[in-house]
């Protein structure tokens, strides 16, 4: 009680009252509320918890955080229920057959939660859903018809990763001087290419490897002066992005969607050359 006149006291010039006694009575008649728990406070603490920083690590601005955290919720909630609005509702299956039919809905894989975000809006990079398959997009296919090798085909959705968290972290979509760096940078990135690939060039050669090797060289001894965060990682990962983009080529144009024609050709090559190879016989004499 003494703390509690004590505090009243102290609040009373402030308050505008007459007496210390108003004042207990007015904080006596004061509710305090906690949202902490509710579905409201929850919500928000996930999206900035855990949805955020999840974005960011898939190359997604993190303005998005609440629609994928919504996209995510009706997922979870249709999986629980038994639901799935593409499926019509079958009853007359049995046994088995319907044992699989429900895990199936109930089970959330990541290609299945990964593609409910892209259908939520959200614009995930190809390269977070085939991550998995790395041959299986079309920014691999374009270095493999440059007749890059594994090595670069690999870690290249990686370091455009860490480009695209460059991006979602200042926002390049808002005007501001840190967007306008973010695309000075892409600017000074293409500009090198086009250079090299004029260097490297050859009529019905393949340049890719030269190219590369000598972009990275370019981006090395660059002077870019970037004013955010960057390094060799994020730059060549700026590089792997314009790629997928179509404004770099390591090779002449294709359809990206299927391996380089040249590609196609060179593999069953290597594979009718591996049949027509004479089996080892160990009772043979050398």
């Amino acid at each position: 009680m003494d703390a509690l006149k004590w505090y009243a006291s102290a609040l009373q010039s402030a308050l505008g009252s007459s007496s210390v006694d108003e004042v207990i009575e007015f904080l006596s008649a004061l509710e305090m509320y906690s949202t902490g728990g509710d579905e409201h406070s929850m919500r928000a603490l996930v999206i900035d918890d855990t949805v955020r920083p999840t974005l960011a690590r898939l190359g997604v601005r993190p303005g998005f955080a609440r629609a994928a955290y919504d996209a995510a919720f009706n997922l979870v909630d249709e999986a629980v229920r038994g639901l799935d609005p593409h499926e019509p509702d079958v009853d007359w299956m049995v046994g088995n057959d319907l044992a699989n039919h429900s895990k199936g809905v109930r089970m959330i894989t990541k290609a299945r939660f990964l593609r409910r975000l892209q259908d939520s809006g959200i614009p995930i990079t190809n390269d977070a859903i085939d991550e998995q398959n790395a041959s299986g997009t079309a920014m691999s296919r374009k270095l493999r018809a440059g007749m890059l090798g594994p090595t670069v085909v690999s870690a290249a959705p990686r370091l455009r990763r860490r480009w695209y968290e460059v991006e979602a972290s200042f926002r390049p979509d808002v005007p501001s001087p840190v967007a306008d760096e973010v695309g000075r940078i892409r600017a000074e990135i293409l500009h090198h290419a086009l250079v090299a690939e004029t260097r490297t060039r050859k009529a019905e050669a393949s340049y890719g490897t030269q190219m590369h090797m000598e972009l990275s060289q370019f981006i090395s001894a660059a002077d870019l002066s970037p004013r955010i965060p960057v390094g060799l990682p994020e730059l060549m990962g700026c590089v792997y992005q314009l790629t997928d983009e179509c404004k770099i080529w390591w090779s002449d144009e294709f359809d990206p969607q299927y391996e380089a024609p040249w590609n196609t050709g060179a593999k069953n090559r290597n594979q009718h050359t591996q049949l027509a190879l004479p089996m080892f016989n160990g009772d043979s004499h050398a």
